[in-house]
Formats: structure tokens, C-alpha cells, sequence
């Protein structure tokens, strides 16, 4: 909750907490001000890692590593205790946005600022590596735009090259469209590690997007082992400069030196600090996308030229394996997003059903389970959820219906009917009946569990309650900031959650009084809501890319689930709640009850997801059209 978050602390160690920043795998970061005023980012370790004892020493050994870089190319080390109850670190706030979100709100930077960030960047990482440091985890969301120059941040899996490494069987540390082959694959991680994710990052400045493409953890990193980067579409000569950082060899790949020297070049001398313009009256998006107090907008990035070269370590001695073609990327993990993400490869779907012309914005299946509906481009499909194949389609007269939801007795199918809600006899496929009264297009409707009711979610910033059988309207729910994207019943059929904007509202569907609001930590959009069979949790998705797990009595949050990339679309439980799957950039598959990613499962960015009745499948509907099917016990297998 953002007024009266109780899991915020007051004090870090000498630190007051100002406000939360965000987190990631380590732990949660926080601003802090120091008793004389001065600013600090202090990252808080998780409590599962602050209970492990290798971790806090090896978490020491990273802040030892970490003082030893100089301030001016990364955020400073000023305080830490890696003892504490939880440990903790405490670095200079450096202020200004990522370049992940420089580059997301105003594109791609053209070619000599991206020479002079490789410059600066260089810069740093040599100095780094000086230091007998390797960053390992260099991405543009671990890159600053600071006022005099890119500043590099979170050095939370750096690993100090004259220490033993922390290993664990078939792990590998890093985020997967910026890790070098070698890091994937599991081999000795050495400085040109942080060459090729520089490559990456810079590719990544020049264009919008990184060299190996988007999709599910395990599917970047075997492009990363076995294809060529694109780099099609990048301006002269960083092709050529880039390629060079991507080799696959380590060896192949060029020093720091000679980056920095071709990036100064291409790099007017005039262009010695940001364009930027502050306003103290909103609020600051930092590296993990999350906002504070001000904002610093940056017009136009222009980073410095850096003054001197640094001469990077002697590169490791020749000799290694080459990593073109390796079976080794089979098994490995990835902290993605602060989890372990198994990279087996996943099973492929059990069915696919393919012929919708556009995107399938929802799905949902019959009571029975034998049946699945989809709800894409002009219509709804219905097929056997068996065989895949198509049985028929609606007789909707309205184009483009976004939702689909069987009534629990499987004789009703309601649909979209542009601003109406419309019910359909599935064994024909023809119109029913037709609910009138909202203004505005309709979003998704929901039936309760004994079905009864029937609830509407519009644009028109209203949710309606239904009779289901009859058509009858029974209320009309209002007060919602914005229009209404989701609607879900509690289990036990007594009150409905709604999700308008960023705010939640629960209500009472006897007498329509609001029972509730709840509000996520930070501004956001919500698009999706699910309650867990037995009524205990209920999950919603946002715009920002994360999921949010509330417990159903207290209307407090139990977890944030973080890691997807884009809006999450939809959510759904497993009949027995023990598994939580969301849609987004990737189809994931969570433990709702300990917040655990369980899977990542491959497939084109979805929108909808649902669960058979009996728990055994779920489906995914995707942006290209497809609907795939997976068989549940396979993908946990796997």
C-alpha cells in the first residue's frame, strides 16, 4: 500500500528511509538520508538470503570488492553491514534516469551519443577491472545517466577475480540478454564477459532493442550460444565495433582500450554533459522503473568523453573452449528478474490452436473441461480442448470481442457485444440473450462460482452486476478512477474485486457497498484479477510488469511477483491454488503461497490465460494468434 506500506522500514543502520526505490534478486532498495542530509540508495538483503551463511559471506566479499572502485564511475560504497539483522549496503544516490528508460521514453539515442556513452562505459568497466573486479551483470538498467557522466550500479553478483567464485550445480548468475556465452554456459567468467554485455548494451542504445532479441529467458540465451547477433539497422561502424564485443570466444573479443578508443572518435568534443530540464513538482523514475519526490527529464543524453584510456588486466590465457555449439546450455539457470529460471528446455504445447487472424485476447474453458473458447479478431471460437479442433463460432453480430466466460453449468457463453454483455448457447453457437446499459465498450465479464451473477467491466468507469439467468439488471458499481479493466468474484460469491487505473475496490454484491480500496505501492495501470480457489489470495497484474498477491482478509499485500517485462495481461490460479499463472511477455508459472518463479514457458507475448477444471492444462493466448496448450505436470517436469 503506498500510504501506509508496513513492510517499509523507518531506519536502515543510520539511514532514514525516505522511500522504497524498487528491488530485484538480492533485495529491496530503498532512499535513505543520512543524520547530515545526505542522500543514499541502501539495498536490504531478503530475509531467505540473510538466513543463509554462505550468502552473507560471500555478500561481504562483494562489498569489499565493490570499495575498491573509484566513485566517479560507479555509485559509491559508503556504509554497509553485511552482520546486520538484515544486511545491508549503503551507496551514493545518484541521481538521473537509466538508460533503459531513457531509451523507452524517448527512443533510440543517435550515433554520437552512443559513441560517447561507449566511451564513458569503457571507461568505467576498465576501471572495474583494474580493481581484479568483473561486473558481470551490465544491462541499460544497471546503467545511470548521471549529470557528469553513466554511472555503473548494482554490482550484487560482481565477482572479485582473486576470490573463490560462489557457485551452486547448474547455476549461472547474470540477466539472460546480456550474458556472454561463457556465463551461460556455465564456463570460467573473466573480464570479457563485461565486453560482450557492453556490446549488447550499446546495441541496445543505437536501437531500442538487444542484438539476440525478445522472448523467454532460455530462448535468448541459446541465440546467444549457437546464432549471430542482428545488428542490422545500426548506423556506421558500430556493426563492426559491436560485432567484435559479441564473439563468441572470449578471446576473439576486443579490450576495453580499443572501444573507448573508437567511441571517443565518433564522438564531438562539444557534447560534455546532459540536456536536461528538472521539475520539482513530480516525481523521479529510477533504474528499476519505480518513481520518488522530483523528477530530472533528460531531453538529449550526451555523455562525456572520457579524459584518459585505462588499461584493462592482461586477458586470460589462451587455450579456452570455444562456445559455438555446446550441449552445456542445456540445464543452467538464469537469475532473471531475481530468480532462478531453469533454462531445460521446456516441452512443447500438447495442442496448438492455430487460423485466429489477430490477437486472442482471451480464452476460457468449458466446466467440463472438453471445451475452450477464444475470443480473437472478429470473433469467438469454440474448439475441442481434446483435439484442437474448431467446432464452430458465435453468431455475434459486433467485431472485435475482448472477453469470453462460460457460466458454470456449461449451458451459457458470454461475450462482448461491444458495450453490451451478450450470452450465447455454446452447443449452437447462437445469441441468447443481450445485457444493455453500460456506455462505453466492454473489457471482461466474470460469472460467480454458483452462477448467479454475472459482472460487467467497462471503459465507461463502471462494473455492473447481472442475474445471469434472466438478464436483469441488478447494479451498477461506481466511483472508479478511470474505466474498468477487470472483474473477478470471491469464491464464495459475497463480494466482487474491480481493478480501474491503479486502485482496487471491493464491494459487497448484496447491497453494492464498497467493502475496500487498495492501491499497489507505486502508480500504475492494473489490467487482470484472479482469486484463489479457496478465497485466501487474490493477484492482479499491471502495466509496470508485475504481479501483486494480496491476501483476501486483511486487503494487504503478500508478495510482489517481478520479472516480466511488459504489461501483465491476465492471471490465473490452479483449481487447487497451488500454482499462479500470468501473461505477458512470456507465460510464467509461479507459487502464489512463497512467491517462487516455478517455470518459464516459451511462446509468442500472450494476453490471456486460463485453467482446465481439473488443473491437469492451462492455455495462453498470444499476440500472433495462436493459442497453445500446455500439459501442467510436463512443464514442471521440465
Amino acid at each position: 500500500m503506498r500510504a501506509a506500506n508496513t513492510r517499509q522500514p523507518r531506519r536502515i543502520g543510520p539511514y532514514r528511509v525516505v522511500a522504497r526505490l524498487g528491488g530485484g534478486g538480492m533485495g529491496e532498495v530503498f532512499l535513505g538520508r543520512s543524520p547530515g542530509g545526505r542522500e543514499v540508495a541502501v539495498k536490504v538483503v531478503r530475509p531467505e538470503l540473510a538466513d543463509d551463511p554462505d550468502f552473507r559471506r560471500r555478500f561481504a566479499t562483494e562489498i569489499t570488492a565493490a570499495r575498491r572502485v573509484g566513485g566517479f564511475h560507479t555509485a559509491e560504497v559508503v556504509a554497509a553491514d553485511p552482520d546486520g539483522d538484515p544486511p545491508w549496503l549503503a551507496t551514493a544516490y545518484v541521481r538521473g534516469p537509466s538508460l533503459h528508460d531513457a531509451v523507452r521514453d524517448h527512443g533510440p539515442l543517435p550515433l554520437p551519443e552512443v559513441a560517447a556513452l561507449g566511451a564513458g562505459l569503457a571507461e568505467g568497466l576498465g576501471a572495474v577491472h583494474a580493481c581484479q573486479i568483473v561486473h558481470r551483470d551490465l544491462k541499460p538498467g544497471n546503467v545511470i545517466l548521471a549529470a557528469d557522466g553513466p554511472r555503473l550500479i548494482d554490482f550484487g553478483i560482481a565477482r572479485a577475480l582473486d576470490t573463490t567464485s560462489y557457485t551452486r550445480t547448474a547455476a549461472v548468475l547474470g540477466t539472460a540478454a546480456f550474458m556472454a556465452p561463457e556465463q551461460v554456459t556455465g564456463h570460467p567468467v573473466g573480464p570479457a564477459a563485461d565486453v560482450f554485455a557492453l556490446g549488447c548494451v550499446l546495441a541496445f542504445a543505437a536501437s531500442g532493442r538487444g542484438p539476440y532479441g525478445e522472448g523467454p529467458a532460455h530462448a535468448i540465451t541459446h541465440r546467444i550460444v549457437y546464432d549471430e547477433p542482428d545488428l542490422s539497422g545500426l548506423p556506421e561502424p558500430l556493426p563492426e565495433l559491436i560485432g567484435a564485443c559479441l564473439a563468441k570466444d572470449p578471446a576473439d573479443r576486443p579490450r576495453l582500450a580499443h572501444v573507448m578508443t573508437v567511441c571517443a572518435s565518433l564522438a564531438p568534443e562539444a557534447m560534455t554533459g546532459p540536456d536536461t530540464e528538472t521539475r520539482t513538482d513530480t516525481e523521479t523514475r529510477t533504474d528499476t522503473g519505480t518513481r520518488t519526490d522530483a523528477e530530472t527529464v533528460v531531453t538529449g543524453y550526451r555523455p562525456p568523453i572520457p579524459p584518459t584510456l585505462v588499461e584493462e588486466p592482461p586477458p586470460s590465457p589462451p587455450g579456452r573452449a570455444r562456445y559455438g555449439v555446446s550441449a552445456a546450455v542445456i540445464g543452467v539457470a538464469v537469475l532473471l528478474g531475481g530468480t532462478l529460471i531453469a533454462l531445460t528446455a521446456t516441452p512443447a504445447p500438447a495442442l496448438v490452436l492455430a487460423g485466429q487472424e489477430d490477437t486472442v485476447d482471451d480464452v476460457a474453458f468449458g466446466p467440463g473441461g472438453d471445451l475452450l473458447a477464444t475470443a480473437a479478431g472478429d470473433r469467438v471460437r469454440l474448439w475441442d480442448a481434446r483435439t484442437g479442433r474448431q467446432l464452430r463460432t458465435l453468431d455475434n453480430p459486433w467485431p472485435d470481442p475482448r472477453t469470453v466466460a462460460f457460466a458454470p453449468a456449461g449451458d451459457r457463453v458470454a461475450t462482448s457485444c461491444d458495450r453490451d454483455a451478450c450470452l450465447f448457447d455454446p452447443r449452437t453457437g447462437r445469441s441468447v440473450k443481450g445485457m444493455t446499459g453500460h456506455t462505453d465498450a466492454l473489457r471482461e465479464l466474470a460469472f460467480s462460482r454458483d452462477g448467479r451473477l454475472l459482472a460487467s467491466a467497462s471503459r465507461d468507469g463502471t462494473a455492473r452486476l447481472w442475474a445471469a439467468e434472466t438478464g436483469e439488471h441488478l447494479r451498477t458499481l461506481t466511483g472508479h478512477l478511470g474505466g474498468v479493466s477487470a472483474v473477478a468474484f470471491a469464491p464464495d460469491g459475497q463480494s466482487l474485486a474491480t481493478a480501474a487505473g491503479e486502485t482496487i475496490r471491493r464491494w459487497d454484491v448484496t447491497t453494492g457497498e464498497q467493502l475496500a480500496e487498495l492501491v499497489p505501492e507505486r502508480d500504475t495501470t492494473l489490467h487482470a484479477l484472479a482469486f484463489a480457489p479457496d478465497g485466501s489470495t487474490f493477484a492482479s497484474g499491471d502495466a509496470s510488469g508485475d504481479v501483486f498477491v494480496w491476501d483476501a482478509r486483511t486487503n494487504r499485500l503478500r508478495h510482489a511477483l517481478r520479472g516480466h517485462g511488459t504489461t501483465v495481461n491476465d492471471v490465473a490460479y490452479s483449481p487447487d491454488g497451488s500454482v499462479l499463472v500470468t501473461a505477458a511477455d512470456a507465460v510464467r508459472l509461479w507459487n502464489p503461497r512463497s512467491g517462487r518463479l516455478l517455470k518459464e514457458v516459451s511462446g509468442e507475448s500472450t494476453r490471456a490465460v486460463a485453467f482446465s477444471p481439473d488443473g491437469t492444462t492451462f492455455a495462453a493466448g498470444g499476440q500472433d494468434g495462436v493459442t497453445r496448450l500446455w500439459r501442467l505436470d510436463d512443464v514442471l517436469a521440465s
